[in-house]
């Protein structure tokens, strides 16, 4: 898909904008007593055989490498246009989050930062569109130290369940030698925490 196609219109303007300013409901740090850990490769909830990432409240801020993330609210609508989803008809859950590289270079990965899991009928578990908030262009990179608010799309089946809540995977990376080619690369993608935030219905 060009970015021509997907640049402009107050559709996502106002997405972007009422997530931000939707209230998040503190499910955070308390909510970790119910033991439930990601199964991030089933997009599943298991309960917890042993501890996992740790679980952070809504609109604080995972500190890491190669970037810190801030999750400030999750939506949902049925037409987020002038964006297409792959599937006609499919709806769209979308994330705010802020991003900013700790990374001394600059980042093209950063679709890689969030995964979200546990949501009926989620297509993909990464997501398929990140949109800077600043500008409606699609985010090919972020540049170290400055950060930026974004916009994180996922395509839905619309035959499931409109989502009632969902489960934010931060993940991270190390820096380290690549044992193939010898140079220091980020590495090791891991989750780093999770959050479990709302989803407000965009539509209403």
């Amino acid at each position: 898909m060009s970015s021509s196609a997907e640049r402009g219109g107050a559709g996502r303007r106002g997405i972007l904008a009422r997530i931000l300013a939707a209230p998040v409901r503190a499910t955070g740090v308390a909510a970790s007593a119910l033991a439930l850990v990601v199964s991030g490769f089933t997009g599943g909830l298991e309960p917890a055989a042993a501890p996992g990432p740790p679980q952070q409240a809504a609109k604080a801020t995972i500190e890491g490498k190669p970037w810190n993330v801030t999750v400030n609210g999750v939506g949902y609508t049925k037409d987020a246009k002038p964006l297409r989803p792959e599937k006609e008809g499919d709806h769209w859950i979308a994330v705010g989050a802020t991003v900013e590289v700790t990374a001394d270079e600059t980042r093209n990965d950063i679709r890689e930062a969030l995964t979200l899991v546990g949501v009926p009928g989620l297509r993909n578990e990464k997501p398929s569109r990140v949109l800077l908030g600043r500008d409606e262009t699609q985010a090919p990179e972020l540049h170290p130290g400055l950060p930026e608010k974004l916009l994180f799309f996922w395509e839905i089946d619309p035959a499931a369940p409109q989502p009632v809540e969902a489960n934010v995977q931060i993940w991270g990376k190390t820096q380290r030698a690549s044992t193939l080619t010898g140079h220091r690369s980020w590495l090791d993608p891991e989750v780093k925490a999770h959050v479990i935030v709302p989803v407000q219905n965009l539509d209403q």
